[in-house]
Protein backbone atom coordinates (compact mmCIF):
# COMPACT_ATOMS: atom_id res chain seq x y z
CA UNK A 1 0.00 0.00 0.00
CA UNK A 2 1.59 3.05 -0.56
CA UNK A 3 2.26 5.71 1.62
CA UNK A 4 2.95 9.25 2.16
CA UNK A 5 7.28 9.11 2.38
CA UNK A 6 8.53 9.72 5.74
CA UNK A 7 10.34 13.01 5.14
CA UNK A 8 7.32 14.33 3.95
CA UNK A 9 3.70 15.66 4.92
CA UNK A 10 0.69 15.63 2.64
CA UNK A 11 -0.78 19.20 2.01
CA UNK A 12 -4.06 20.38 0.58
CA UNK A 13 -4.03 21.50 -2.83
CA UNK A 14 -0.32 22.20 -2.64
CA UNK A 15 1.40 18.82 -3.21
CA UNK A 16 4.00 18.42 -0.81
CA UNK A 17 5.85 20.65 1.91
CA UNK A 18 9.43 20.00 3.44
CA UNK A 19 9.23 17.62 6.80
CA UNK A 20 11.06 20.77 9.12
CA UNK A 21 7.67 22.76 8.78
CA UNK A 22 5.61 21.99 11.69
CA UNK A 23 1.85 20.19 11.19
CA UNK A 24 -0.45 23.13 11.36
CA UNK A 25 -1.69 24.04 14.74
CA UNK A 26 -5.69 22.77 15.17
CA UNK A 27 -7.97 25.80 14.83
CA UNK A 28 -10.53 26.83 17.76
CA UNK A 29 -12.12 29.32 15.50
CA UNK A 30 -13.49 27.80 11.69
CA UNK A 31 -12.67 29.30 8.99
CA UNK A 32 -15.20 31.17 6.45
CA UNK A 33 -15.28 27.66 4.67
CA UNK A 34 -16.00 26.10 7.64
CA UNK A 35 -18.72 28.42 9.25
CA UNK A 36 -20.46 28.24 6.04
CA UNK A 37 -20.71 24.12 5.85
CA UNK A 38 -22.42 24.82 9.58
CA UNK A 39 -24.55 27.36 8.25
CA UNK A 40 -25.85 25.24 5.34
CA UNK A 41 -26.46 21.90 7.60
CA UNK A 42 -28.35 24.55 10.22
CA UNK A 43 -30.29 25.93 7.27
CA UNK A 44 -30.76 22.91 5.36
CA UNK A 45 -32.65 21.34 8.29
CA UNK A 46 -34.63 24.32 9.63
CA UNK A 47 -35.87 24.46 6.41
CA UNK A 48 -37.54 21.17 6.57
CA UNK A 49 -38.77 21.44 9.76
CA UNK A 50 -40.40 24.34 8.05
CA UNK A 51 -42.03 22.14 5.52
CA UNK A 52 -43.89 20.43 7.73
CA UNK A 53 -45.68 23.70 8.99
CA UNK A 54 -46.23 24.69 5.99
CA UNK A 55 -47.86 21.79 4.20
CA UNK A 56 -49.66 21.08 7.47
CA UNK A 57 -52.82 22.73 7.26
CA UNK A 58 -52.87 21.88 3.36
CA UNK A 59 -52.04 18.47 3.94
CA UNK A 60 -51.82 17.22 7.27
CA UNK A 61 -48.84 16.14 9.58
CA UNK A 62 -49.60 12.10 8.84
CA UNK A 63 -46.47 10.06 8.48
CA UNK A 64 -47.20 10.99 4.77
CA UNK A 65 -46.80 14.41 5.01
CA UNK A 66 -43.62 14.03 6.44
CA UNK A 67 -42.44 11.04 4.54
CA UNK A 68 -42.91 13.01 1.77
CA UNK A 69 -40.72 15.89 3.18
CA UNK A 70 -38.06 13.46 4.45
CA UNK A 71 -37.41 11.84 1.16
CA UNK A 72 -37.77 15.12 -0.76
CA UNK A 73 -34.95 16.25 1.00
CA UNK A 74 -32.67 13.25 1.16
CA UNK A 75 -33.30 13.07 -3.00
CA UNK A 76 -32.58 16.51 -2.89
CA UNK A 77 -28.89 16.83 -0.86
CA UNK A 78 -27.79 13.79 -2.89
CA UNK A 79 -28.46 15.61 -6.30
CA UNK A 80 -26.34 18.33 -5.13
CA UNK A 81 -23.81 16.29 -3.39
CA UNK A 82 -23.46 14.46 -6.68
CA UNK A 83 -23.47 17.38 -9.14
CA UNK A 84 -21.25 19.27 -7.03
CA UNK A 85 -18.84 16.11 -6.49
CA UNK A 86 -18.24 16.26 -9.81
CA UNK A 87 -17.30 19.64 -10.51
CA UNK A 88 -15.89 20.12 -6.86
CA UNK A 89 -12.13 19.64 -8.55
CA UNK A 90 -12.36 22.60 -10.83
CA UNK A 91 -14.94 25.18 -9.88
CA UNK A 92 -14.46 25.19 -5.74
CA UNK A 93 -13.88 28.49 -4.47
CA UNK A 94 -15.18 30.66 -2.00
CA UNK A 95 -16.83 32.77 -4.97
CA UNK A 96 -18.95 30.17 -6.20
CA UNK A 97 -19.74 28.64 -2.82
CA UNK A 98 -21.28 32.66 -2.04
CA UNK A 99 -22.97 32.39 -5.05
CA UNK A 100 -24.72 29.08 -3.81
CA UNK A 101 -25.74 30.76 -0.55
CA UNK A 102 -27.28 33.46 -2.81
CA UNK A 103 -29.17 31.23 -5.14
CA UNK A 104 -30.64 29.43 -1.99
CA UNK A 105 -31.55 32.71 -0.54
CA UNK A 106 -33.33 33.81 -3.86
CA UNK A 107 -35.05 30.70 -3.84
CA UNK A 108 -36.53 31.03 -0.25
CA UNK A 109 -37.66 34.40 -1.56
CA UNK A 110 -39.59 32.72 -4.29
CA UNK A 111 -41.41 30.51 -1.30
CA UNK A 112 -42.32 33.93 0.72
CA UNK A 113 -44.33 35.15 -2.68
CA UNK A 114 -45.66 31.81 -4.09
CA UNK A 115 -45.78 29.08 -1.18
CA UNK A 116 -49.52 29.40 -0.54
CA UNK A 117 -50.75 30.23 -3.70
CA UNK A 118 -49.11 26.99 -5.27
CA UNK A 119 -50.68 24.51 -2.14
CA UNK A 120 -53.82 25.65 -3.03
CA UNK A 121 -53.31 24.87 -6.40
CA UNK A 122 -51.84 21.34 -5.77
CA UNK A 123 -54.55 21.23 -3.17
CA UNK A 124 -57.43 21.53 -5.88
CA UNK A 125 -55.77 18.85 -8.51
CA UNK A 126 -57.31 15.64 -6.97
CA UNK A 127 -54.49 14.08 -6.05
CA UNK A 128 -54.24 11.10 -4.19
CA UNK A 129 -54.21 11.85 -0.62
CA UNK A 130 -50.99 10.02 0.34
CA UNK A 131 -48.83 10.84 -2.52
CA UNK A 132 -50.11 14.46 -2.92
CA UNK A 133 -47.48 15.89 -0.41
CA UNK A 134 -44.64 14.94 -2.64
CA UNK A 135 -45.58 17.58 -5.43
CA UNK A 136 -45.09 20.76 -3.26
CA UNK A 137 -42.21 19.81 -1.37
CA UNK A 138 -40.73 18.68 -4.20
CA UNK A 139 -40.89 21.95 -6.15
CA UNK A 140 -41.07 24.75 -2.79
CA UNK A 141 -38.09 23.15 -1.25
CA UNK A 142 -36.53 20.66 -3.60
CA UNK A 143 -34.12 23.41 -5.80
CA UNK A 144 -32.80 25.22 -2.27
CA UNK A 145 -32.21 21.90 -0.53
CA UNK A 146 -29.85 20.83 -3.63
CA UNK A 147 -27.68 23.87 -3.95
CA UNK A 148 -27.26 23.60 -0.47
CA UNK A 149 -25.96 19.94 -1.44
CA UNK A 150 -23.09 21.51 -3.14
CA UNK A 151 -21.83 23.39 0.27
CA UNK A 152 -20.23 19.96 1.69
CA UNK A 153 -18.53 18.83 -1.33
CA UNK A 154 -17.16 22.22 -2.38
CA UNK A 155 -15.97 22.84 1.46
CA UNK A 156 -14.19 19.45 1.45
CA UNK A 157 -12.23 20.45 -1.62
CA UNK A 158 -11.60 23.73 0.21
CA UNK A 159 -10.95 23.15 4.00
CA UNK A 160 -7.56 23.04 4.66
CA UNK A 161 -6.31 19.90 6.08
CA UNK A 162 -3.52 17.20 5.95
CA UNK A 163 -5.84 14.27 3.57
CA UNK A 164 -9.06 13.77 1.82
CA UNK A 165 -10.19 11.93 4.69
CA UNK A 166 -9.60 14.46 7.03
CA UNK A 167 -10.78 17.32 4.77
CA UNK A 168 -14.54 15.06 4.72
CA UNK A 169 -14.59 14.20 7.99
CA UNK A 170 -14.47 17.95 9.30
CA UNK A 171 -16.66 18.89 6.60
CA UNK A 172 -19.48 16.45 7.23
CA UNK A 173 -19.05 16.52 11.10
CA UNK A 174 -19.49 20.69 10.89
CA UNK A 175 -22.25 19.95 8.55
CA UNK A 176 -24.10 17.66 10.99
CA UNK A 177 -23.66 20.04 14.12
CA UNK A 178 -25.12 22.81 11.63
CA UNK A 179 -28.34 20.34 11.43
CA UNK A 180 -28.52 19.34 14.75
CA UNK A 181 -28.39 23.10 16.06
CA UNK A 182 -30.83 23.93 13.35
CA UNK A 183 -33.21 20.96 14.69
CA UNK A 184 -33.21 22.27 17.89
CA UNK A 185 -33.47 25.78 17.54
CA UNK A 186 -35.89 25.76 15.02
CA UNK A 187 -38.56 23.38 16.99
CA UNK A 188 -38.14 24.98 20.48
CA UNK A 189 -36.88 28.83 20.00
CA UNK A 190 -38.30 29.29 16.58
CA UNK A 191 -41.58 27.86 15.83
CA UNK A 192 -42.37 28.65 18.86
CA UNK A 193 -41.69 32.40 18.89
CA UNK A 194 -41.99 33.51 14.86
CA UNK A 195 -44.80 32.49 12.47
CA UNK A 196 -43.37 30.29 9.11
CA UNK A 197 -43.13 33.61 6.88
CA UNK A 198 -40.52 35.12 9.38
CA UNK A 199 -38.80 31.75 9.90
CA UNK A 200 -38.14 31.43 6.36
CA UNK A 201 -37.17 35.17 6.35
CA UNK A 202 -34.72 34.65 8.82
CA UNK A 203 -33.10 31.53 6.94
CA UNK A 204 -32.67 33.57 3.62
CA UNK A 205 -31.12 36.41 5.43
CA UNK A 206 -28.33 34.29 7.01
CA UNK A 207 -28.09 32.60 3.68
CA UNK A 208 -27.22 36.12 2.09
CA UNK A 209 -25.12 37.00 5.10
CA UNK A 210 -23.04 33.88 4.69
CA UNK A 211 -22.74 34.52 0.69
CA UNK A 212 -21.35 38.07 1.53
CA UNK A 213 -18.88 36.90 4.70
CA UNK A 214 -17.61 33.93 2.15
CA UNK A 215 -16.70 36.68 -0.97
CA UNK A 216 -16.87 40.63 0.56
CA UNK A 217 -15.08 42.03 -2.17
CA UNK A 218 -16.79 40.11 -5.49
CA UNK A 219 -18.78 42.98 -6.66
CA UNK A 220 -21.21 41.34 -8.30
CA UNK A 221 -21.92 38.87 -5.77
CA UNK A 222 -22.41 41.58 -3.81
CA UNK A 223 -24.51 43.29 -5.75
CA UNK A 224 -26.81 40.12 -6.16
CA UNK A 225 -26.34 39.22 -2.06
CA UNK A 226 -28.21 42.93 -1.62
CA UNK A 227 -30.90 42.62 -4.48
CA UNK A 228 -31.83 39.58 -2.31
CA UNK A 229 -32.19 40.53 0.74
CA UNK A 230 -34.33 43.05 -0.91
CA UNK A 231 -36.55 40.51 -2.15
CA UNK A 232 -36.81 38.69 1.26
CA UNK A 233 -37.69 41.66 3.11
CA UNK A 234 -40.03 43.19 0.80
CA UNK A 235 -41.63 39.50 0.34
CA UNK A 236 -45.22 39.29 1.77
CA UNK A 237 -48.71 40.05 1.58
CA UNK A 238 -49.15 44.08 1.41
CA UNK A 239 -50.24 46.19 4.38
CA UNK A 240 -52.15 48.22 1.53
CA UNK A 241 -52.55 48.95 -2.10
CA UNK A 242 -53.32 51.56 -4.49
CA UNK A 243 -53.72 51.33 -8.00
CA UNK A 244 -51.95 54.70 -9.65
CA UNK A 245 -54.63 55.33 -12.64
CA UNK A 246 -57.64 54.80 -10.46
CA UNK A 247 -56.60 55.28 -6.77
CA UNK A 248 -59.87 55.35 -4.79
CA UNK A 249 -60.60 52.04 -6.64
CA UNK A 250 -60.45 49.17 -3.99
CA UNK A 251 -57.49 46.42 -4.34
CA UNK A 252 -58.67 43.70 -1.90
CA UNK A 253 -61.92 42.41 -1.61
CA UNK A 254 -62.34 43.01 2.13
CA UNK A 255 -62.94 46.75 1.62
CA UNK A 256 -65.33 46.69 -0.53
CA UNK A 257 -67.83 45.21 2.37
CA UNK A 258 -67.38 48.33 4.21
CA UNK A 259 -70.48 49.86 2.35
CA UNK A 260 -72.64 47.28 3.46
CA UNK A 261 -72.91 50.02 6.43
CA UNK A 262 -74.41 52.14 3.61
CA UNK A 263 -77.57 48.70 3.56
CA UNK A 264 -77.54 48.62 6.78
CA UNK A 265 -78.92 52.03 7.52
CA UNK A 266 -82.36 53.07 7.01
CA UNK A 267 -81.24 56.22 4.91
CA UNK A 268 -77.82 56.25 3.54
CA UNK A 269 -78.51 59.63 2.06
CA UNK A 270 -78.85 61.06 6.13
CA UNK A 271 -75.07 59.53 6.14
CA UNK A 272 -73.07 62.24 6.59
CA UNK A 273 -70.06 61.40 9.08
CA UNK A 274 -67.90 58.46 9.02
CA UNK A 275 -65.23 57.76 11.40
CA UNK A 276 -61.88 54.89 10.61
CA UNK A 277 -60.39 53.38 13.42
CA UNK A 278 -57.29 52.44 11.78
CA UNK A 279 -56.17 54.25 8.54
CA UNK A 280 -53.75 51.82 6.47
CA UNK A 281 -53.39 53.37 2.91
CA UNK A 282 -56.37 55.18 3.82
CA UNK A 283 -58.38 53.74 0.53
CA UNK A 284 -61.46 53.07 2.72
CA UNK A 285 -61.71 56.69 3.24
CA UNK A 286 -60.76 57.65 0.10
CA UNK A 287 -63.31 55.68 -1.36
CA UNK A 288 -65.97 57.04 0.92
CA UNK A 289 -64.96 60.89 0.01
CA UNK A 290 -65.46 60.14 -3.99
CA UNK A 291 -68.51 58.10 -3.53
CA UNK A 292 -70.65 60.04 -0.78
CA UNK A 293 -71.29 63.36 0.67
CA UNK A 294 -69.59 62.88 3.46
CA UNK A 295 -67.11 64.02 6.44
CA UNK A 296 -64.56 61.03 7.02
CA UNK A 297 -62.65 61.27 10.48
CA UNK A 298 -59.65 58.99 10.68
CA UNK A 299 -57.85 57.84 14.05
CA UNK A 300 -54.44 56.16 13.15
CA UNK A 301 -52.12 55.41 16.09
CA UNK A 302 -48.94 55.28 14.16
CA UNK A 303 -47.85 57.97 13.17
CA UNK A 304 -45.28 56.59 10.14
CA UNK A 305 -48.74 54.74 9.02
CA UNK A 306 -49.64 57.85 8.25
CA UNK A 307 -46.78 59.54 6.77
CA UNK A 308 -46.57 56.44 4.38
CA UNK A 309 -49.86 57.13 3.54
CA UNK A 310 -49.11 60.40 2.59
CA UNK A 311 -45.95 59.88 0.81
CA UNK A 312 -47.17 57.41 -1.22
CA UNK A 313 -51.32 56.72 -1.62
CA UNK A 314 -51.57 60.76 -2.05
CA UNK A 315 -53.58 61.42 1.21
CA UNK A 316 -54.33 65.22 2.28
CA UNK A 317 -55.79 66.33 4.98
CA UNK A 318 -58.97 68.63 3.77
CA UNK A 319 -62.31 70.24 4.88
CA UNK A 320 -64.16 66.98 4.73
CA UNK A 321 -61.30 64.66 5.49
CA UNK A 322 -59.69 64.51 9.28
CA UNK A 323 -56.68 62.59 10.45
CA UNK A 324 -56.42 61.98 14.28
CA UNK A 325 -52.91 60.65 15.09
CA UNK A 326 -53.84 58.56 18.89
CA UNK A 327 -55.52 55.69 20.14
CA UNK A 328 -59.00 54.71 18.58
CA UNK A 329 -60.65 54.40 21.63
CA UNK A 330 -59.45 57.34 23.53
CA UNK A 331 -60.61 59.27 20.60
CA UNK A 332 -64.33 58.47 21.09
CA UNK A 333 -63.99 59.00 24.96
CA UNK A 334 -63.07 62.55 24.12
CA UNK A 335 -64.71 63.58 20.64
CA UNK A 336 -67.80 65.58 20.73
CA UNK A 337 -68.88 64.10 17.36
CA UNK A 338 -71.76 61.36 16.94
CA UNK A 339 -71.39 59.56 13.42
CA UNK A 340 -73.36 57.77 11.29
CA UNK A 341 -70.93 54.81 10.06
CA UNK A 342 -68.00 53.43 11.97
CA UNK A 343 -65.05 51.60 10.43
CA UNK A 344 -63.20 49.33 12.93
CA UNK A 345 -59.73 48.44 11.06
CA UNK A 346 -57.30 48.11 13.51
CA UNK A 347 -57.25 44.63 13.94
CA UNK A 348 -54.49 42.71 12.43
CA UNK A 349 -54.17 38.25 11.77
CA UNK A 350 -51.53 38.18 14.91
CA UNK A 351 -52.11 40.92 17.13
CA UNK A 352 -55.55 42.35 18.13
CA UNK A 353 -55.34 45.21 20.70
CA UNK A 354 -58.19 44.07 23.23
CA UNK A 355 -59.02 47.01 24.48
CA UNK A 356 -61.08 47.78 21.33
CA UNK A 357 -62.70 44.28 21.49
CA UNK A 358 -64.63 44.39 24.54
CA UNK A 359 -68.35 44.66 25.86
CA UNK A 360 -67.01 48.12 26.95
CA UNK A 361 -65.84 49.47 23.65
CA UNK A 362 -68.80 48.54 21.59
CA UNK A 363 -70.75 50.62 24.40
CA UNK A 364 -68.48 53.23 24.08
CA UNK A 365 -69.19 53.02 19.96
CA UNK A 366 -72.81 52.56 20.56
CA UNK A 367 -72.96 55.66 22.12
CA UNK A 368 -71.02 57.41 19.62
CA UNK A 369 -73.43 56.57 16.78
CA UNK A 370 -76.68 58.16 15.94
CA UNK A 371 -79.84 56.19 16.48
CA UNK A 372 -79.55 54.14 13.15
CA UNK A 373 -75.99 53.95 13.17
CA UNK A 374 -73.79 51.01 11.63
CA UNK A 375 -70.47 49.63 12.68
CA UNK A 376 -68.42 47.46 10.68
CA UNK A 377 -65.49 45.61 12.29
CA UNK A 378 -62.94 44.25 10.17
CA UNK A 379 -61.73 40.18 11.98
CA UNK A 380 -59.20 37.84 11.01
CA UNK A 381 -60.25 34.24 11.69
CA UNK A 382 -61.65 31.53 10.60
CA UNK A 383 -65.54 30.81 9.65
CA UNK A 384 -65.91 27.91 11.81
CA UNK A 385 -63.66 25.11 13.60
CA UNK A 386 -61.27 25.63 16.41
CA UNK A 387 -59.50 28.68 14.40
CA UNK A 388 -62.51 30.52 14.79
CA UNK A 389 -62.46 31.36 18.70
CA UNK A 390 -61.57 34.70 18.11
CA UNK A 391 -64.30 35.92 15.67
CA UNK A 392 -67.04 34.20 17.79
CA UNK A 393 -65.62 35.68 20.53
CA UNK A 394 -66.01 39.41 18.76
CA UNK A 395 -69.67 38.26 17.37
CA UNK A 396 -70.88 37.67 20.54
CA UNK A 397 -69.29 40.66 22.37
CA UNK A 398 -70.71 43.02 19.68
CA UNK A 399 -74.65 41.21 19.86
CA UNK A 400 -74.31 41.91 23.17
CA UNK A 401 -73.61 46.15 22.92
CA UNK A 402 -75.61 46.02 19.62
CA UNK A 403 -79.52 44.89 18.58
CA UNK A 404 -78.10 42.98 15.65
CA UNK A 405 -75.16 41.59 14.04
CA UNK A 406 -74.91 40.14 10.70
CA UNK A 407 -71.58 38.39 9.48
CA UNK A 408 -70.29 38.25 5.83
CA UNK A 409 -67.22 36.10 5.51
CA UNK A 410 -65.02 37.00 2.54
CA UNK A 411 -63.93 33.70 1.10
CA UNK A 412 -65.53 30.30 1.07
CA UNK A 413 -62.97 28.71 2.17
CA UNK A 414 -62.40 27.27 6.02
CA UNK A 415 -58.78 29.03 6.69
CA UNK A 416 -57.77 32.30 7.62
CA UNK A 417 -59.56 35.19 6.53
CA UNK A 418 -60.84 38.79 6.62
CA UNK A 419 -64.87 38.44 8.51
CA UNK A 420 -66.71 41.41 7.97
CA UNK A 421 -69.12 42.10 11.24
CA UNK A 422 -72.02 44.54 10.61
CA UNK A 423 -73.99 45.74 13.88
CA UNK A 424 -76.83 48.29 14.27
CA UNK A 425 -78.06 49.78 16.66
CA UNK A 426 -81.63 49.73 14.56
CA UNK A 427 -83.90 47.26 16.38
CA UNK A 428 -85.43 45.77 13.03
CA UNK A 429 -83.84 42.90 11.90
CA UNK A 430 -82.73 42.82 7.87
CA UNK A 431 -82.70 39.53 6.34
CA UNK A 432 -80.44 38.30 3.29
CA UNK A 433 -83.20 39.18 1.07
CA UNK A 434 -83.29 42.69 2.51
CA UNK A 435 -79.99 43.39 1.65
CA UNK A 436 -80.71 42.13 -1.94
CA UNK A 437 -83.46 44.33 -2.01
CA UNK A 438 -81.42 47.64 -0.98
CA UNK A 439 -78.47 46.94 -3.12
CA UNK A 440 -80.75 46.69 -6.19
CA UNK A 441 -82.85 49.85 -4.87
CA UNK A 442 -79.62 52.25 -3.74
CA UNK A 443 -77.32 53.63 -5.67
CA UNK A 444 -73.77 53.42 -2.89
CA UNK A 445 -71.45 53.54 -6.27
CA UNK A 446 -70.46 49.80 -5.56
CA UNK A 447 -72.66 46.08 -6.50
CA UNK A 448 -72.11 44.28 -3.52
CA UNK A 449 -74.81 41.88 -4.63
CA UNK A 450 -72.01 38.87 -4.53
CA UNK A 451 -70.68 39.83 -1.00
CA UNK A 452 -74.14 39.63 0.20
CA UNK A 453 -74.35 35.98 -0.78
CA UNK A 454 -71.80 35.45 1.90
CA UNK A 455 -74.45 36.86 4.83
CA UNK A 456 -74.93 34.56 7.93
CA UNK A 457 -77.33 35.87 10.55
CA UNK A 458 -76.51 34.31 13.61
CA UNK A 459 -73.25 32.37 14.52
CA UNK A 460 -72.58 29.86 17.47
CA UNK A 461 -71.78 31.71 20.34
CA UNK A 462 -72.29 29.17 23.06
CA UNK A 463 -68.60 28.37 23.83
CA UNK A 464 -67.22 31.51 22.79
CA UNK A 465 -65.96 34.04 25.69
CA UNK A 466 -67.25 37.42 26.25
CA UNK A 467 -64.93 39.93 25.97
CA UNK A 468 -64.46 42.54 28.92
CA UNK A 469 -62.16 45.22 30.01
CA UNK A 470 -61.36 42.91 32.85
CA UNK A 471 -60.99 39.83 31.24
CA UNK A 472 -60.27 39.75 27.36
CA UNK A 473 -58.04 36.32 26.39
CA UNK A 474 -57.66 38.03 23.14
CA UNK A 475 -53.99 36.03 23.21
CA UNK A 476 -55.14 33.11 24.14
CA UNK A 477 -58.05 33.19 21.56
CA UNK A 478 -55.53 34.19 18.38
CA UNK A 479 -53.23 31.67 19.69
CA UNK A 480 -55.49 28.87 17.84
CA UNK A 481 -54.65 31.02 14.51
CA UNK A 482 -51.02 30.34 14.59
CA UNK A 483 -50.14 28.49 11.14
CA UNK A 484 -53.20 29.15 9.52
CA UNK A 485 -52.91 29.56 5.85
CA UNK A 486 -54.35 32.85 5.70
CA UNK A 487 -56.00 34.13 2.47
CA UNK A 488 -56.46 37.64 1.30
CA UNK A 489 -58.59 38.03 -1.87
CA UNK A 490 -57.51 40.39 -4.03
CA UNK A 491 -60.00 42.51 -6.84
CA UNK A 492 -57.95 43.50 -10.26
CA UNK A 493 -59.07 46.15 -13.07
CA UNK A 494 -61.62 43.80 -14.34
CA UNK A 495 -63.39 43.12 -11.34
CA UNK A 496 -62.40 39.75 -10.75
CA UNK A 497 -61.56 38.17 -6.85
CA UNK A 498 -58.38 36.24 -6.98
CA UNK A 499 -56.45 35.36 -4.02
CA UNK A 500 -53.56 37.62 -3.66
CA UNK A 501 -51.41 35.55 -1.34
CA UNK A 502 -51.68 34.36 2.42
CA UNK A 503 -49.20 34.61 5.30
CA UNK A 504 -49.18 32.65 8.31
CA UNK A 505 -49.03 34.89 11.29
CA UNK A 506 -47.25 34.07 14.61
CA UNK A 507 -48.19 34.18 18.36
CA UNK A 508 -49.43 37.62 19.74
CA UNK A 509 -46.55 39.52 20.92
CA UNK A 510 -44.22 38.46 18.23
CA UNK A 511 -43.19 40.86 15.34
CA UNK A 512 -46.39 41.39 13.21
CA UNK A 513 -45.63 40.58 9.28
CA UNK A 514 -47.11 42.80 6.41
CA UNK A 515 -50.84 41.39 6.21
CA UNK A 516 -53.83 43.72 5.39
CA UNK A 517 -54.47 45.47 8.22
CA UNK A 518 -55.89 48.96 7.77
CA UNK A 519 -57.85 49.90 4.63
Amino acid sequence: MFRTPPLLLAGSKGGYVPSDRQPPVAQVVPTRVEAAVFVSGGASMGLEIVAGRQLAPAFGSSVFTWGSIIGVFLAALALGYWVAGRRAAEHASRSALGAVFVGAALYVAVLLVFAEPFLGYVQGLGLPARFAPILPVAVLFGPPTALLGFVSPYGAELVDAESTGDASGRVYALGTAGSILGAFATTFLLVPALGVLRIELAYGLLLVVTALVLAPRQSRQTGAAVLVSVALVGDGVPHSAMYLDRPDRYVFEYTRYFHLSMLAVDDPEAVDRVLFVGGGGFSGPKRFLSEYDVTVDVVEIDPAVVDAAETYFGVRESDRLNVHIMDGREYLQKTDHTYDVVVLDAYRADRVPYHVTTVEFMDLVSSRLDADGVVVANVISAREGPQSQFYRSQYHTMDRAFPNVYSFPTSESGVLQNIELVASKNPRTLSQAEFRGRTRERDIGIDLSDEIGNYRGSVRVDDAPLLRDDHAPVDSLLASQVDMQYVVERTDENGSVSAAGSVRPPPAGASPPAAPAGP
